[in-house]
């Protein structure tokens, strides 16, 4: 008896720990690979082209970004996942600070970013399959 409680908590251990890992890859995947969101700011149209990766809660990978015929490539810093919300910041132009913080929901997130001192501005970036 004491043999089946023993093989029995840990048949139960095992099952409890691949659940955690399995929903943390799902969790990884649901943001990784590749986003596009059009941004409607005050001095034009910016398109973004996020490339992201997960590993765990923490988020990197890298923006393009173009807008009236500037185009700039940046990687993703201070990047994080919480559940569904993903922050992090990247430089434009290689000097405004965009500090991001998005809502992931399936196939879109809802992405909010503060540019530098002028402002903050909201869009919704959609996964590209």
């Amino acid at each position: 008896m004491k043999k089946l409680m023993i093989l029995s908590s840990m048949i139960l251990l095992l099952f409890l720990t691949l659940s955690v890992l399995t929903t943390a890859s799902a969790k990884d995947q649901s943001i990784a690979g590749e986003w596009k969101a059009t941004w409607n700011t005050a001095i034009g149209t910016m398109n973004c082209h996020y490339t992201f990766k997960a590993d765990g809660n923490i988020l990197t990978g890298k923006i393009i970004a173009e807008m009236n015929e500037n185009r700039t490539e940046t990687e993703i810093a201070d990047g994080k996942i919480e559940g569904d919300k993903i922050t992090f910041t990247w430089l434009y132009n290689n000097d405004v600070q965009m500090v991001s913080t998005g809502i992931v929901a399936g196939d879109e997130i809802k992405i909010s970013r503060q540019v530098g001192s002028y402002g903050n501005e909201e869009a919704v970036a959609t996964r590209i399959k």
